[in-house]
């Protein structure tokens, strides 16, 4: 869960969690792994009933560009 201090905080981060969970928890981050001895379109159907319906986020990542020394830019 992370370091205790950052657990002792928690109340005081509800509404922080709240907003990463909803950038972080979506579709486009996860990969559904199905392992053993399964029968394909049962696992399909499964896979479609229970995340089929699950909407895809609009937060965009900010990602620095690095100039020729490795810093980003500012």
């Amino acid at each position: 869960m992370g370091f205790l201090k950052d657990i002792q905080d928690m109340p005081n981060q509800y509404e922080y969690s709240q907003t990463f969970f909803s950038r972080y928890y979506r579709p486009e981050y996860v990969t559904v792994v199905v392992a053993g001895d399964i029968k394909a379109k049962p696992t399909r159907d499964l896979v479609a009933r229970y995340w089929g319906a699950w909407k895809r986020g609009d937060y965009k990542t900010e990602i620095p560009v690095e100039t020729a020394t490795g810093c980003a830019a500012p």
